[in-house]
């Protein structure tokens, strides 16, 4: 499912990695998601491991141009900054992989 939803991503925005975009962040995340289910990790521990990849998408971005989208016109002007797609990606995996923490904490898979 998560393979699917990078490739929709990837095909909507017409972005792949390096592009500077929230694909960046999602497409580590995925490939973190699918050796989690490999190792036979689930729930919170593979939502971690997927958090913690998208975060090192994230912080790689700091140092691309942007290649589409809106941020091109700007250039080298991004360089040095975080995409802001690959930021909220980040944090969207982040917060999903806390409240399946906390939730298996709680014993309400």
């Amino acid at each position: 499912m998560s393979a699917a939803g990078l490739a929709e991503v990837k095909k909507v925005g017409k972005a792949r990695e390096g592009d500077k975009r929230m694909v960046d962040a999602l497409a580590p995340a995925v490939e973190a998601l699918k050796k989690a289910a490999e190792n036979g990790l689930a729930g919170p521990a593979a939502l971690r491991e997927a958090a913690v990849a998208a975060e090192s998408g994230r912080d790689a971005t700091v140092g691309m141009e942007a290649r589409v989208g809106r941020a091109r016109c700007q250039a080298s002007k991004g360089r040095g900054h975080v995409d802001a797609g690959a930021a909220s990606v980040c944090l969207v995996l982040q917060t999903l992989a806390e409240a399946a923490k906390e939730q298996d904490r709680a014993g309400n898979r």
